[in-house]
């Protein structure tokens, strides 16, 4: 029995863009809470795809929210609450999975923080 041609979520030529990989850590604030830092682990090539952009409504305010999709190879070890880093622009890694169950990339849906 053959399998079905899928069509691959990514390639990897298209991991062009070099970007930080940051992991959070926390520590206490000294005041009974704590402060959340986060920490460079290495560069990782990526495929950064535009998502959609939306007004959100913050406390009396609101603010834009811009989405994206970004691919990574497999063994990067990304996941949820992960940063990633392009210049100066950060993306909050919301939700990390595998798109295709093949075990070559993992898609990560993320915030870009404006």
């Amino acid at each position: 029995m053959t399998r079905p041609m899928t069509r691959p979520v990514t390639r990897p030529g298209r991991l062009s863009q070099r970007m930080v990989w940051e992991r959070p850590v926390t520590a206490p604030d000294g005041l009974g809470g704590e402060t959340t830092t986060y920490l460079p682990i290495g560069h990782v090539w990526a495929d950064l795809r535009p998502g959609t952009a939306r007004d959100v409504a913050l406390g009396e305010g609101r603010v834009g929210e811009v989405t994206h999709e970004i691919f990574v190879r497999r063994e990067v070890g990304l996941a949820a609450g992960d940063r990633l880093r392009l210049g100066a622009r950060v993306f909050l890694c919301v939700i990390c999975h595998d798109p295709d169950a093949s075990g070559r990339f993992t898609r990560a849906e993320a915030v870009e923080e404006v």
